[in-house]
């Protein structure tokens, strides 16, 4: 039987699912059985993938395993993901992984109120993806430097990387640089930008 998309491998763990009522999880595999059960409508196979999943996370695999979360509606799991990724962004912002996931994804983590994570860090890693495809990427990585909060970076970096990195407004820079000479003039400011995130 040809299966368009699917891994024959993968195939096969689900077609044994389906005779025996049980599988064996890898993490090499898991968002592949995801993806297939959600095709399938194999709802309980999903699940227990998902669940699988929620226990394996890394800072390698969370955006992958958040991707696969969200496109199979997978809420728990996505939760799951959210959270570890929330906690550990400094480190899976340098993962592999980053370069390839959608622009939404990114979106979706870093515009969270609870990341622990420095904005450089973040800053830096925008540029990082975007420098995977810079022509058909650098509109995308301009409105993913919307959710990076320029003002909470060192005067110096904004100088040093964010500047010559040119996908960032002279306004914002402005604003930025004046934050830091006067900060006591924003505090009244509702711009999220100047506030430190909840985790900050």
């Amino acid at each position: 039987i040809d299966i368009p998309n699917i891994d024959p491998e993968i195939f096969r763990l689900i077609l044994e699912y389906l005779y025996t009522g049980s599988i064996q999880l890898r993490s090499d595999i898991v968002v592949s059985i995801i993806e297939s059960a959600h095709s399938f409508e194999l709802a309980s196979l999903k699940n227990a993938a998902a669940e699988f999943s929620s226990t394996i996370l890394t800072s390698e695999n969370s955006l992958e395993i958040l991707r696969a979360g969200k496109q199979c509606e997978c809420q728990n799991l996505i939760q799951d993901a959210l959270n570890f990724i929330d906690a550990n962004l400094e480190s899976v912002l340098k993962s592999e992984s980053l370069v390839n996931i959608p622009q939404e994804i990114f979106r979706d983590v870093i515009s969270r109120e609870t990341v622990n994570c420095s904005e450089i860090s973040i800053f830096q890693a925008i540029l990082r993806w975007r420098q995977k495809s810079i022509k058909s990427r650098d509109e995308a990585a301009r409105a993913l430097v919307g959710w990076c909060r320029i003002p909470l970076i060192s005067a110096k970096d904004i100088l040093n990387v964010v500047k010559p990195a040119g996908i960032v407004s002279d306004e914002v820079l402005i604003s930025a640089l004046a934050f830091h000479a006067a900060p006591d003039e924003f505090s009244a400011s509702n711009d999220v930008s100047f506030k430190l995130r909840k985790s900050g």
